[in-house]
């Protein structure tokens, strides 16, 4: 019973969202979104000496210590030589160190330094702490079909 209930409010939901004015393009919806998200992370970063973009390559690093910068900037979808200032930025701060490959001197990998893996740590907290603001008021099934969505978006985006 309380399973029909939900399936009506959802189809409720569904036809106020049908009804909505036809001028609020998912994508107008989406830049909003992502540039409120980033004025906000971009404060919060400030508490940590870091600037957006950095908690990114932070975690990164974190989950492939030891990956080339190439494979970051593959990674996050930006130019190796703008990896190259986050890594010299980052690296200032003591979070990162760079060492030449031992069996390719031609290639550089990144790792995190300790100070860098306790503050990926706090990152990975203030990230948890971020998205529960994001998806406050929805429901977990609601938050699994929208990352649902939204990965679908991305590949649609990508293939096209």
């Amino acid at each position: 019973m309380v399973f029909i209930l939900y399936i009506i409010c959802l189809a409720n939901e569904l036809v106020k969202i049908m009804l909505a004015d036809l001028n609020d393009n998912i994508g107008v919806i989406l830049a909003t979104l992502s540039r409120q998200q980033r004025k906000r992370m971009d404060a919060l970063l400030g508490d940590y000496g870091l600037h957006v973009g950095q908690d990114m390559l932070l975690m990164n690093v974190s989950e492939a210590d030891g990956c080339t910068q190439n494979e970051i900037a593959e990674c996050l979808g930006i130019q190796p030589a703008t990896v190259t200032r986050m890594l010299q930025r980052v690296e200032r701060n003591g979070l990162i160190e760079r060492r030449k490959d031992p069996d390719d001197s031609r290639i550089t990998r990144v790792y995190l330094t300790e100070e860098g893996r306790r503050q990926e740590q706090r990152l990975a907290s203030l990230w948890e702490n971020v998205e529960g603001d994001l998806v406050k008021g929805m429901t977990p099934i609601e938050q699994a079909l929208l990352r649902r969505l939204l990965v679908q978006m991305i590949q649609n985006i990508t293939e096209s």
